[in-house]
């Protein structure tokens, strides 16, 4: 779950199964008992309705814990003197190493280019709203400068910041699809 409206549609589809739970948050469910079989499969077969799935190992809860840490990251300006192996790290305590070497495996892509793409999804999104300038942007998501945030917005995104925020469709994907 990566965003409040993906809470939201959890939180609905466990008041439809019936099933009591205590806190949804941004990749977590805390149910209030364990579930029978048959109400799993119920709650499994919802989620993936939704595009959602039930974490069934701890190595994929770890890449879910990385995707959430990261997404939570770009809520909020990002400091000058950020570093994300030390950011990821910190947030999840444990090696670094292990982390990426993890989060490679299992997603076949780096976490410094999962990053990158999710703060391109997040720079998208700061365009279309245009509240903010290019600078300002570049700013808040700590690039060293617009050249470096325009370069690598072409590189993924296919075209410049500026052609971007004209076209009309702005077309984003969802950052659970990264």
């Amino acid at each position: 779950m990566v965003c409040d409206r993906c809470v939201m549609a959890v939180e609905g589809i466990l008041t439809q199964l019936d099933i009591a739970y205590t806190h949804v948050s941004l990749g977590s469910a805390i149910l209030s008992k364990d579930l029978p079989k048959g109400k799993t499969e119920s709650l499994d077969n919802a989620l993936k309705h939704v595009g959602f799935e039930i974490i069934k190992s701890e190595r994929d809860d770890l890449v879910q814990q990385i995707k959430i840490a990261l997404i939570s990251l770009l809520d909020s300006p990002i400091p000058n003197s950020f570093k994300l192996s030390v950011y990821l790290s910190d947030s999840l305590n444990r090696n670094y190493q292990i982390l990426a070497s993890i989060f490679s495996d299992s997603e076949s892509i780096t976490i410094e280019r999962y990053f990158i793409l999710l703060k391109i999804e997040k720079v998208k999104e700061l365009l279309s709203y245009r509240d903010l300038t290019l600078k300002e942007i570049a700013f808040r998501l700590n690039y060293s400068s617009t050249a470096h945030l325009s370069k690598q917005f072409k590189e993924v995104a296919g075209m410049t910041p500026s052609a971007f925020r004209q076209t009309a469709s702005h077309d984003r994907l969802g950052l659970d699809d990264i």
